[in-house]
């Protein structure tokens, strides 16, 4: 639907662990601005052209990372004139182009806000810019008070995915991949607000539970007795929970038990294709993609976990859809910020 764009962002820097800045590719990201994004709007082609508040968020941390303010701007910009609809200020989570209405359906989703929030807390630092920080609390004091769930058997709290539908009976429905450390842990800081704090503690001790039975999977169901599977949604790792060795490493948990196993998973793919869907308990794997987006945040966990410096880390195309290439992007900002040692090679 889109043209690529020639147009190349302006390079920037980012400042990862040892304090020495990591020059951003300005073609990476003009391939992906490019492909992916259209007047503010962050598009996911295979899923209908559709936008959600999570694409946004990434948008806007990706325009950071690369030092791209406008790019940022306009992201943040269509995503409050058009996403935020509801009335305690957090974002709807899907638009879809050329239904009636666009947002059907305006439960929000928690990972996208809180993505938009810590993007907000990053900006009002680099800016200085208090409009920013303004927003990023708004968004982080909303979640807290409406979103916050208890596990019933640790009494660990977590996120719930949205406010409306996740509270069961038996128990609340979490989806690990919301669990964004790193943001939780920065909007701690930036924002004062401790449970945040205790969030990331609580979600990296949740999914090392989960992991002690094999991978964190895209939804589980926290019960008095322990997690079971929820019922009608996916209990295999798939392309939710590819998120969650990604946001772990970029805490700088490169030794953690739910990477350590995702590690095993990738360390036995064979040729170009990556595992996208694997039945959590088992390790055994039900879907593949040689989409080369995939192979980005393995390669910096093989880095991390193992003698090499350097990861072999893909390029960014036009040849793969937005899923894949976003989640590229993102490895390569968790690598120049948390581990400068897995440089691409």
């Amino acid at each position: 639907m889109m043209k690529f764009s020639a147009m190349a962002a302006i390079a920037g820097s980012i400042a990862p662990i040892g304090g020495r800045p990591a020059v951003a590719s300005e073609l990476e990201w003009s391939f992906w601005k490019g492909a992916y994004t259209e007047a503010g709007r962050v598009i996911d082609g295979p899923q209908g052209d559709v936008s959600h508040s999570e694409g946004q968020g990434y948008g806007m941390l990706l325009a950071l990372a690369y030092n791209d303010r406008p790019a940022f701007d306009s992201y943040l910009d269509w995503a409050i004139s058009t996403l935020r609809v509801r009335d305690d200020g957090l974002f709807a989570w899907r638009w879809r182009p050329g239904a009636e209405p666009a947002i059907a359906d305006t439960n929000n989703a928690s990972d996208g806000d809180l993505l938009i929030a810590w993007a907000a807390a990053r900006a009002a630092a680099r800016f200085q810019d208090q409009y920013y920080m303004d927003l990023a609390s708004s968004l982080a004091e909303t979640l807290i008070a409406r979103c916050m769930a208890t596990d019933p058997a640790t009494g660990r709290r977590f996120l719930l995915p949205a406010v409306e539908g996740f509270q069961r009976d038996e128990g609340p429905v979490l989806n690990p991949s919301y669990i964004v450390l790193p943001a939780l842990r920065e909007l701690a800081a930036a924002t004062g607000i401790a449970e945040l704090g205790q969030l990331a503690d609580d979600g990296s001790a949740i999914l090392a539970d989960l992991a002690a039975d094999g991978l964190p999977p895209d939804w589980v169901q926290m019960t008095a007795d322990g997690p079971v599977p929820a019922a009608d949604l996916s209990n295999n790792a798939g392309y939710d929970a590819l998120r969650v060795p990604l946001y772990l490493i970029w805490d700088g948990q490169g030794d953690h038990p739910a990477v350590i196993r995702w590690h095993e998973i990738w360390s036995r793919a064979g040729g170009e294709a990556m595992p996208t869907v694997v039945e959590a308990g088992t390790g055994a794997v039900l879907e593949e993609s040689p989409n080369p987006g995939y192979r980005a945040t393995p390669a910096v966990v093989s880095c991390i976990l193992g003698d090499a410096r350097g990861a072999a880390l893909p390029r960014v195309t036009l040849e793969e859809p937005y899923f894949p290439a976003t989640l590229s992007l993102l490895s390569r900002v968790a690598q120049r910020e948390k581990w400068p040692r897995c440089a691409p090679l």
